[in-house]
């Protein structure tokens, strides 16, 4: 038997003995589930496991996979990364025409923006699917949960919405393409909120676009839109007594704050609860991020009042904003009596161009 001393200086004399790196290799970079061309689109679909357990579905851009560099076994041209979250409701960030072509959103408009007018791509766009909507969901009531899945019901809280995006963020920031340094988080709408509650989450989040979003929380917004006169000369009496319902309505939501089945203003409880427990203005003030702000003076969702304080209170606090509040345009950024989508489209544009100057 070895005497004790010696099997002191033993065990003493292997610990400190080099021995084989301990260290685990890094984690594979996501796996593309379906390409680009077998979705009819130029995205890519990924998937990530988050917090909540959750099977978190998204789509990057599959520009950029092949640019200068990525041949010959050399790492392929990093580039920076554009997160478009959509507004309210339960449709799908895709959508498929009678003739079976696929189409987009605004991910779309960003896609075309950042690599537009030059050789190589400039970004990588991403996009995620909201828990409990599939690939090229229609509702017949868009931006609303009318028509939405038991699942989605359940899932569209700020907090498990926001969670998904910040999963897939994390999930696609390991992607051999993307620059890590330079993420820009952006949303349009409901979106705006969930950009900010992602870019408090998330450190990575070098700027934010809050677009055609308000500051304060939504049950100010919900308050101030009916105070908006329905006719001239209505009196204020009536006016006000709308404002009061807003308020009866949230007393409503608040004695059961986690229904699914009971509705206001087209959305489950659980959905205001959670939404307005918070702000943009909130959630913006948790990060460093970098901000651009564009909204419209007749935006008849979103109070201009609501986006002034937005405005106002981050600039007084010396964050770095960068806005366009745009005389005679709506929601969608359109001027009365005019179609198509122009407003939006320069909007989008500049956004994008502020991020990659």
């Amino acid at each position: 038997m070895m005497p004790r001393s010696l099997l002191i200086f033993s065990l003493t004399a292997q610990s400190l003995a080099p021995g084989p790196a301990s260290a685990e290799p890094p984690p594979a970079p996501p796996a593309i589930i379906t390409p680009a061309m077998d979705l009819g689109t130029i995205f890519d679909r990924y998937q990530t496991i988050d917090r909540y357990g959750r099977v978190i579905t998204y789509y990057v851009s599959a520009e950029g996979t092949k640019a200068s560099g990525a041949e010959g076994g050399e790492e392929p041209t990093k580039l920076p990364l554009i997160v478009f979250i959509q507004g309210s409701g339960c449709s799908s960030a895709f959508s498929r025409n009678p003739e079976g072509k696929v189409g987009g959103g605004i991910q779309m408009l960003i896609c075309r923006q950042a690599n537009q007018g030059s050789a190589r791509p400039r970004a990588r766009v991403m996009v995620v699917e909201k828990p409990g909507v599939n690939f090229c969901d229609s509702p017949g009531q868009p931006g609303t949960a009318m028509d939405c899945s038991e699942e989605f019901l359940r899932e569209q809280t700020l907090e498990r919405w926001a969670g998904a995006v910040s999963a897939a963020l994390e999930s696609a920031l390991a992607l051999p393409g993307i620059d890590p340094s330079r993420v820009l988080v952006s949303g349009h709408s409901e979106g705006g909120i969930v950009a900010a509650a992602v870019a408090a989450q998330r450190a990575e989040v070098t700027a934010v676009g809050v677009l055609a979003c308000g500051g304060p929380s939504q049950l100010f917004d919900m308050a101030e839109l009916a105070r908006r006169p329905r006719f001239d000369g209505e009196p204020e009496e009536d006016r006000e007594a709308r404002v009061e319902e807003v308020y009866n309505a949230w007393s409503r939501i608040a004695a059961d704050p986690m229904s699914t089945t009971k509705f206001e203003w087209g959305h489950p409880h659980r959905r205001w609860s959670t939404f307005l427990s918070t702000s943009t203005l909130d959630e913006l003030l948790k990060s460093r991020a970098r901000v651009y702000i564009a909204y419209g003076t007749a935006d008849q969702a979103v109070p201009v009042a609501s986006t002034d304080v937005l405005r106002a209170e981050l600039v007084r606090r010396g964050r770095e904003v960068t806005c366009e509040r745009i005389v005679g345009v709506d929601h969608g950024y359109a001027m009365a009596g005019k179609a198509g989508h122009e407003g939006l489209r320069g909007v989008i544009a500049r956004m994008t161009e502020w991020f990659l100057e």
